[in-house]
Order: structure tokens, then sequence, then C-alpha cells
């Protein structure tokens, strides 16, 4: 959701969608081209991928949000400066 996307990832996200406009502009058979030859992952080694489960769904949401306000705080603290 947007309420994730901090200023560095905000950044990140626009570079995107600026490469992406740049393929797009030379027409609609290129949109195979925004996913092909993409360096994103190598420009970004290091990520993480976080999968949250619930045993049922009226546990799920409850879960979700704990872990999203957790990932927040991590994200804050490494994107702080020592």
């Amino acid at each position: 959701s947007a309420y994730n996307v901090g200023v560095p990832q905000l950044r990140r996200l626009q570079e995107e969608m600026i490469r992406a406009a740049k393929i797009l502009e030379k027409g609609e058979e290129h949109w195979r081209d925004i996913f092909t030859n993409n360096d994103f992952f190598y420009r970004h080694s290091n990520f993480l991928q976080v999968s949250v489960r619930a045993k049922n769904a009226n546990d799920f949401l409850p879960w979700q949000r704990f872990c999203e306000s957790r990932l927040r705080l991590l994200i804050a603290a490494l994107e702080t400066p020592n």
C-alpha cells in the first residue's frame, strides 16, 4: 500500500516508471521489453520477501496489520544512518 512507501522506495518506483514510459514510447508491441533485460535484481541484490500467513481468515487481518507495522519499523531503522 502507499502507506508503506517511503522516500527511497518512492524514488525507485519513479525510476522504474520512467524507464517503462521510455520503453512504451516506442509503441504497444514493446510491453514485453518492460520485463525483459531488467537489471532490477542486479541493482538491488539485497531484498526481503515476507509471506504473512494465519491459521484462519479471522486471524489473518489483525496479524497482517501487526506484521506491516513491524516491517515499517524495520524499514525505518534500516534507512536511518547510524
